[in-house]
């Protein structure tokens, strides 16, 4: 089951989400979190920023599995979410997540002192 999106956020009525589109959103989204140096454990998934990029994730892969099938607006669509996942991940920061600004892994001071 999906932790940061379900099926019944969906609220385009163009496109059909899959349980296993939010379950690759939810990888994807851990992996940006680690890249930002922040372990997802520490984050709430229910934050909405988290629900929006997961999201709009889930939404890009189903437009884009979908063009092949449908065509017409599903490029377009897949375009839109890819844009809205450009917006949304630079707003994606520790201070966004309600969390300290030191380093999410540990850190450690080098150097003499």
């Amino acid at each position: 089951m999906a932790k940061y999106a379900v099926i019944d956020d969906n609220d385009d009525p163009v496109i059909a989400l899959a349980e296993a589109d939010l379950e690759n959103a939810d990888a994807w989204l851990d992996a940006e979190l680690h890249a930002r140096g922040i372990d997802p454990v520490t984050v709430d998934p229910a934050l909405p920023i988290l629900n929006r990029l997961a999201l709009h994730y889930a939404l890009r892969l189903a437009a884009v599995r979908s063009q092949a099938d449908e065509g017409g607006v599903m490029p377009e669509k897949a375009r839109q979410y890819e844009l809205l996942l450009r917006d949304g991940l630079s707003g994606l920061t520790r201070a966004a997540l309600g969390l300290s600004s030191a380093a999410g892994f540990g850190s450690a001071t080098l150097g003499r002192g």
